[in-house]
């Protein structure tokens, strides 16, 4: 599933911020979309994995996991945001990774900076969706808000999405 999205976003339609340490290694990565575009802006874009991804699994999980990104998860952006569209409206934070040995030493706060610049410049809100209860304080600590929560059945039990956003306009 990560590279159905990984692909068209870092090819065509997103923006890569990537930390390294001194001898050029790759210690974390930020991936998003920028107000406008989506993963999946084009038919060619959802052929660069995300099509691939659905053909390996069951029709049932076909099913799931196109309601969940067709219907479901846009529906629960869009209200916890309040705003329509507003994966599309917003810097949407898709990826965020730093390795274990470099966390906690400021790596991701430096990736999402370099975003919160672009995105004030515009006065775009910075979004995202996580499932994890313990990424809520560390984004929290970013400055985003927790904004909504919705527990998803799927065929293999409950995923739990908490919608997050941090505001880049002056209030």
């Amino acid at each position: 599933m990560a590279m159905g999205v990984l692909k068209p976003l870092v090819r065509v339609s997103g923006e890569l911020y990537t930390a390294r340490d001194e001898d050029g290694n790759l210690i974390g990565f930020t991936v998003w979309a920028p107000p406008g575009r989506t993963a999946f802006d084009t038919p060619e874009q959802l052929e660069m994995g995300f099509a691939d991804f659905l053909s390996q699994i069951d029709e049932e999980g076909k099913e799931f996991q196109t309601h969940l990104f067709r219907e479901v998860l846009p529906k629960f952006v869009d209200e916890s945001l309040e705003m329509e569209n507003g994966e599309k409206k917003t810097y949407w934070c898709w990826y965020a990774m730093v390795r274990p040995d470099y966390q906690g030493k400021g790596i991701a706060r430096a990736l999402f900076s370099m975003v919160y610049e672009k995105a004030k410049a515009t006065g775009a809100t910075m979004a995202l969706i996580t499932n994890s209860r313990e990424n809520i304080a560390k984004y929290g600590k970013l400055g985003f808000k927790e904004l909504g929560e919705i527990d998803v059945k799927s065929p293999w039990g409950e995923w739990p999405y908490y919608c997050m956003a941090r505001e880049t306009k002056a209030s």
